[in-house]
């Protein structure tokens, strides 16, 4: 292939004006295109694919009986109940209520209960009981904690803070990046009525979606500054000099530029998750680059003029980066196996984004290169010390691999299996809430809840009748009592809040002390309900629908993982179906059990994809190499840092977040880069008719050398990244790193330990 790919750079570099002219117009429209990107992605966008049945349920579930996107505001308060307390939370009530994105908001200030008034019923709000007997307002606060439905949730049961729920319009086109926005809106309508920030906390899914949103774009915004900075600080450590510098970050500028540009054509609403393919086109266009400047660099100390050295490291890295590319687009591309828009789109952008970075390598930096003057000795100044050091480390590797074979594979084989073993530990489980740093305002807040409030987690169950005025029935009725009783003595869950708690609520008011719920005969659930609509269908409608055939049972739960939600739900449903039997269908759902069994397929998907990468990558390192045997052989050490990024999380994390499965594809990508650097240049080393030994320590001077100065501008460029508070982008910090080394170990030891051996050969054309 050296052949073609020297053919091309020629071309390149006789017709390089008018080449530079289609890159500068190229790069104009891929500019041009940046405006028409908009920010949106909505949870069914991110998530779920067209048609996703779970999903489709859960839609016309909360369209029915309200959203479970509820924005949670606990107040620290001394008076809860008192007349200015109350009067700025109507007045609140009112402003937000009157927002497009609000649905309903609930509190102790519309909070009502149903009672005599001498020999008449009434409904009364407590906000008004309050107003009018200002001496029974701790009677009336006692008696909103005691309430069955909402009693620990509106107010304290252990102090007078109180909760605002502020519950959001069903809308499933709203992008994920207005939640910051409304969150904004929410906090600032309190501020305007005199509710202080330091009184304040704030949670639910809004809230922590929104902290989702804002942490995930400012570590983006602030921190991939800092490393490209730092990326291209390596650079010129390692190379001692400025034109690597501009050369790198150049062809790597514009890769992501059209990498980007590509994306806004297929669509221009961007989501969330694209945030990440500027850094990962980054990466994969200093690695083509920095092995090209490396070998161009070795090409003019062994004497070839500026042309020649040019056409000779394309030719000879061009090669290698080839079948790099075509691997590591792979297996991005192969992400469009995970049921999931997101991970599909993720995939194709940054496939391209390969493909483009590889296509700039071959073509603009050639051309680059050819345009400055022809560089000095690698061996002075600050260049000088460093390959001074490049060198001795490359000696030891090629001592210790080829003199001690036998050992290092060995090693190397203890290692996996260790890997095998940490690897088949893992559980993924995707907490939201502790993806934010202990220490942030979402997670304090989040405490101050826990600690004062029941949850807010919820999963709700839904109970259809089989004809109207079926939840009515006292068969039915008391058996969802029962029910309640049941989910209520799960560990895992604090409370369940149904229209047996809106009946048990009233009936308590007129009941004789002592007097006993249930059962309830038929007459008596007819007179308890006929009280209750007293209240008026708006107070109903989240609990039960018009014709009272269906009916919501919402279940606190203190789990957040969405995993173990969606085992919750499993559980929640079987029990239901167990005490309901044939009385009623059941289906429990929830956005979080939703999302766990996203979290089932992602991992499906992933091992499909992972399988299929595999594979393919195998056939192209076998049809690359043209040897099977080499081509097979080489996969060991390409999977070894994806194995142990497995063990390290198997081992020494309790749950693996699924963010890190991105992680997982990038260290696949990383082990078969530089894999096939090394053996791709051993190979032709072999076939200019070097014996085993020179074409090893050729390959280490040529491939080794570019390997490891990739590998330290990575680690240097992205360990910035461990100090971000939030989870995924501090895993990427410190696990790519990590990745990196791990990579870096195996094509320096594991590799010409096998060739040594015989495992990976090419035959010398002198042998020949």
């Amino acid at each position: 292939m050296q052949k073609y790919v020297a053919s091309y750079v020629r071309r390149v570099l006789d017709h390089k004006w008018v080449v530079l002219a289609v890159i500068v117009a190229l790069t104009i429209a891929s500019a041009a295109m940046l405006p028409r990107a908009i920010l949106a992605s909505s949870i069914s966008q991110m998530f779920f694919e067209d048609g996703h049945a779970g999903y489709e349920r859960y839609r016309e579930r909360i369209a029915q009986f309200g959203s479970d996107e509820v924005l949670a505001v606990g107040v620290e308060s001394e008076d809860p109940l008192g007349e200015a307390n109350l009067d700025r939370l109507d007045a609140l009530h009112a402003e937000l209520e009157a927002m497009a994105d609000i649905a309903q908001v609930t509190s102790i200030a519309n909070l009502q209960r149903v009672g005599r008034v001498g020999d008449t019923v009434a409904v009364r709000s407590f906000a008004d009981e309050a107003r009018d007997n200002p001496r029974e307002r701790a009677a009336l606060a006692n008696e909103i904690r005691g309430d069955p439905a909402f009693g620990g949730l509106l107010l304290s049961e252990e102090s007078d803070d109180f909760l605002v729920l502020v519950e959001l319009t069903v809308d499933d086109d709203r992008p994920a990046e207005r939640g910051p926005e409304i969150v904004e809106e929410v906090l600032s309508s309190f501020d305007a009525h005199g509710f202080t920030a330091a009184e304040l906390h704030s949670g639910g899914t809004p809230v922590l979606m929104s902290s989702i949103v804002e942490q995930s774009m400012s570590n983006i915004t602030r921190m991939f500054p800092v490393v490209i900075v730092l990326l291209l600080m390596a650079v010129f450590v390692m190379f001692g000099r400025f034109w690597p510098v501009f050369v790198n970050s150049i062809s790597a500028l514009l890769a992501v530029l059209w990498a980007m540009a590509f994306s806004i054509a297929r669509d221009p609403q961007l989501n969330i998750f694209l945030t990440i393919v500027p850094v990962l086109v980054m990466v994969i266009s200093f690695s083509d680059v920095v092995h090209l400047c490396s070998a161009y660099l070795l090409e003019i100390e062994d004497g070839k003029s500026k042309r020649e050295a040019i056409v000779e490291a394309t030719a000879d890295v061009g090669a290698a980066c080839f079948l790099t590319s075509v691997t590591t687009g792979i297996g991005f591309i192969s992400m469009v196996f995970v049921p999931s828009p997101v991970f599909s789109q993720l995939g194709v952008v940054a496939g391209f984004g390969v493909f483009v970075a590889y296509g700039l390598a071959m073509t603009l930096v050639p051309i680059l290169l050819d345009l400055f003057r022809t560089p000095g000795s690698w061996r002075g100044g600050r260049g000088g010390i460093v390959q001074d050091l490049l060198d001795e480390v490359l000696v030891g590797a090629a001592r210790l691999s080829t003199g001690h074979p036998v050992k290092v594979v060995i090693g190397f084989a203890v290692l996996f299996a260790l890997a095998i073993w940490g690897s088949s530990q893992i559980y993924f489980e995707t907490d939201f809430e502790k993806r934010l740093a202990p220490d942030s305002q979402m997670r304090e807040d989040a405490r101050f809840l826990d600690e004062t409030f029941i949850s807010t987690t919820t999963l709700d169950l839904y109970v259809e009748a089989p004809q109207k005025e079926g939840v009515l029935k006292p068969e039915l009725f008391n058996e969802m009592a029962k029910l309640e009783a049941e989910l209520e003595a799960l560990p895992e869950v604090e409370k369940v809040v149904s229209i047996v708690d809106l009946l048990r609520a009233t009936h308590g008011s007129f009941a004789a002390e002592g007097a006993s719920f249930l059962p309830l005969s038929g007459p008596a659930v007819a007179q308890l309900f006929v009280l209750l609509e007293m209240q008026g269908e708006e107070a109903l409608s989240p609990f039960i629908d018009f014709a009272r055939q269906n009916t919501r049972m919402t279940v606190y739960t203190t789990e957040t993982g969405i995993r173990a939600q969606e085992v919750l739900r499993d559980k929640v449903e079987q029990m239901a179906e167990a005490r309901l039997d044939t009385q009623a269908d059941v289906d429990a759902t929830s956005l979080g059990a939703l999302l766990g069994s996203w979290v089932d397929d992602i991992i499906k998907g992933q091992r499909d994809g992972l399988g299929f990468s595999l594979v393919v990558i195998a056939i192209i390192l076998m049809l690359g190499f043209g040897s099977i045997r080499a081509g097979l052989w080489s996969m060991i050490p390409n999977v070894f840092p994806l194995l142990a990024l497995g063990g390290w999380a198997g081992f020494f994390w309790d749950a693996v977040d699924t963010d890190t499965l991105i992680l997982g594809m990038i260290a696949l990508g990383i082990g078969v880069d530089d894999t096939i650097h090394f053996i791709a240049r051993f190979r032709l080393e072999r076939e200019r008719g070097g014996e085993l030994s020179e074409s090893i320590d050729r390959t280490f001077r040529f491939s080794g050398r570019g390997i490891i100065i990739t590998t330290f501008i990575f680690v240097l460029g992205f360990s910035p990244l461990a100090m971000s508070g939030y989870l995924p982008i501090h895993i990427m910090g410190t696990m790519l790193p990590f990745c990196f080394v791990v990579a870096v170990v195996a094509d320096l030891l594991l590799v010409p330990a096998m060739i040594q051996l015989g495992a990976i050969r090419f035959d010398s054309h002198q042998s020949q």
